[in-house]
């Protein structure tokens, strides 16, 4: 049977500009244009998934796709979102077992999201609004709707058992590739988990099917799903050990606090994700290091997973037999990290290492940090605010001649983000929002006469509607938007400078490119700021260029048509055709939006840097 798929709430709520309209309106708009555009229209729904997870539509356009998922691809159970799962969703509700593919989704659709009802092993709507207290006053189907048009892109929590930061920092290749929230959480769904990556501190697929942890396990043959989906339904109750950083046991044996609160162990992880981890608390048994282990590589270095509170490894020793000792860790997020070495009895040195380019070798540049300790002395650094990712702590004798004895601490302290992020200050390091695509990203911050820039860069990669809002000013907050980056020589492309506390606003189309946008206190008071990016990525129609390629609006009755496309040097010319029943008058409006060299409203003030 065919499946209604639109959802004029979701539309509405996910598209700023269609928020007044009604749900006649909401769906006359959708089937006329943002099908076409490529908008999303519910939130169990993402063509792009579908398109993506099913090689065999590839070709199809949206409005092709929209009816095979409709007639088709709903009842055959294809893949069609990253954050619903339609066969999660029955395996956890044993009421709606007999429930065939397309009642699934209705019930999913109309009820199941907002009971509460487990539609995803990626995602727990309970765990969103209790990590995000201000999200307090919704209720779930405002939940997974904020989710997806706001909070994955503001780098949000969602999952005790999902974190795209490490996600991104365990697996260099993605953040290399500049993968933002969206592609990395598509990503894990489509392959990441099948190829056994690491997306948790508390969870590692290779460590929980250990031989030497949990031999029933690796004896059963699971692959890396199986055991994700264990681990959720029956280890985590059961207390085994899920990660080398995280085993539920010892960490509510050591934690009296969280016993005394009367915590399970589905609370103890929650726990542990949404705080623990954060405030250093140690959450598995110290792993102890041999002194005649095999470290004097790279690839040999011990794995001490992911570094949070302090380690400490006393009575080592390096010298003239054995010239390094490596030591290996991941950084799950942006953190200061805390290195010493202490208990020298020759010259030695320390160096923080990433290997940006894994091949396995120090080359020139990938020595971060490099500190000297004189025999009987101790040294110690801060590295400052570094990304999440591998790195690499090497004590080496000071000359190849001398041996020493040695203890080396290093701990990480994560960085607390603003939500979603902290800005860059200086237009050479602003804050990388990555592609802008449909959708919404918000960012709150504030800026002063201690700090009175803000500097943000995007990607555009089509020619695209791009609305920018500044709101919840205190003061005189304005914001412009330079094309690359926004140094002080560069002009600005656009600004918006009203006076006094009042909203600034930028709405215009934007070739595909690199852009930077600047938020700064005018008179230097204390403004903190709301700043909402939108963008409306549709592909626009290029084959539209003569007379008799031009696109059809088809018979024109009394409805209001829209169109929004682009023309330029590469596309100069634009055709519409149209037919009529009987002799009419037809009303036509055309506004545009150009680009402009300069800037003509209120110039930014000048000041002393």
């Amino acid at each position: 049977m065919t499946v209604n798929l639109f959802d004029a709430n979701f539309y509405r709520a996910a598209n700023a500009d269609l928020a007044s309209f009604n749900d006649a309106q909401a769906l006359s708009h959708f089937q006329n244009f943002g099908l076409n555009e490529g908008r999303r229209f519910n939130a169990l729904v993402d063509l792009g998934v579908y398109r993506a997870s099913n090689s065999d539509l590839g070709s199809l356009n949206n409005q092709q796709l929209y009816e095979h998922l409709s007639n088709y691809g709903v009842a055959e159970g294809r893949k069609y979102s990253s954050f619903f799962d339609l066969g999660f969703y029955r395996a956890n509700n044993g009421d709606l077992a007999s429930f065939n593919n397309e009642q699934l989704f209705q019930h999913a659709d109309s009820f199941g999201i907002n009971e509460g009802r487990r539609f995803s092993p990626f995602v727990d709507l309970n765990f969103y609004q209790s990590f995000n207290s201000d999200l307090g006053g919704l209720n779930n189907e405002q939940l997974f709707n904020h989710l997806q048009i706001y909070g994955i892109n503001e780098g949000r929590h969602f999952s005790p058992f999902v974190d795209l930061n490490l996600y991104r920092a365990a697996n260099a290749d993605l953040a290399a590739a500049g993968f933002n929230n969206n592609q990395l959480f598509e990503h894990l769904t489509n392959s990441g988990i099948a190829e056994g990556r690491r997306f948790s501190v508390s969870f590692d697929s290779s460590y929980y099917s250990n031989v030497d942890v949990n031999s029933d396990l690796a004896a059963a043959g699971l692959n890396s799903f199986q055991l994700f989906d264990h681990f959720q339904n029956f280890g985590l109750a059961e207390g085994r050990a899920s990660s080398q950083s995280f085993n539920v046991t010892y960490y509510l044996g050591n934690n009296a606090d969280l016993t005394g609160a009367g915590f399970n162990n589905v609370a103890a992880l929650r726990h542990f994700e949404g705080v623990g981890f954060r405030e250093g608390r140690v959450a598995a048994a110290l792993t102890s290091l041999e002194n005649t282990r095999n470290d004097n590589t790279l690839g040999t270095a011990p794995n001490l997973d992911v570094l949070s509170y302090n380690r400490t490894f006393s009575n080592q020793s390096v010298g003239t037999s054995d010239t390094n000792d490596f030591y290996r860790f991941l950084v799950a997020d942006r953190s200061n990290l805390n290195i010493s070495l202490s208990d020298v009895t020759s010259n030695a040195v320390v160096e923080l290492i990433q290997d940006s380019n894994n091949n396995g070798e120090v080359d020139d540049g990938e020595v971060l940090f490099r500190r000297a300790a004189a025999s009987g002395s101790n040294t110690a650094f801060q590295t400052g605010t570094l990304a999440g990712g591998t790195y690499f702590v090497r004590v080496a004798p000071d000359s190849g001649t001398s041996n020493t004895t040695y203890s080396v601490s290093m701990s990480a302290n994560l960085v607390p983000p603003a939500i979603p992020r902290v800005p860059g200050t200086s237009p050479d390091n602003p804050f990388n929002i990555g592609t802008l695509s449909n959708g919404i990203s918000s960012y709150r911050d504030v800026v002063s006469s201690a700090a009175r820039d803000d500097y943000y860069q995007f990607t555009i990669a089509n020619p695209t509607e791009f609305i920018l809002s500044l709101t919840g000013l205190s003061g005189d907050a304005d914001v412009q938007i330079f094309q690359g980056n926004a140094s002080a020589q560069a002009s600005p492309l656009y600004g918006s400078y009203n006076r006094g506390n009042a909203s600034e606003s930028i709405r215009t189309f934007l070739e595909a490119g690199i852009y930077s946008i600047q938020v700064f206190s005018n008179d230097g008071s204390t403004n903190n700021y709301n700043l909402r990016l939108s963008a409306n990525s549709s592909t626009p129609i290029e084959t539209n260029n003569t007379l008799g390629t031009a696109f059809s609006f088809g018979n024109l009755t009394g409805n209001s048509l829209t169109l929004r496309q682009v023309v330029g040097i590469t596309d100069p010319e634009d055709f519409y055709s149209f037919s009529l029943n009987s002799t009419s008058t037809v009303k036509y409006n055309t506004f545009c939006f150009q680009f402009r060299d300069e800037v003509v409203s209120r110039p930014r003030q000048s000041r002393t840097q």
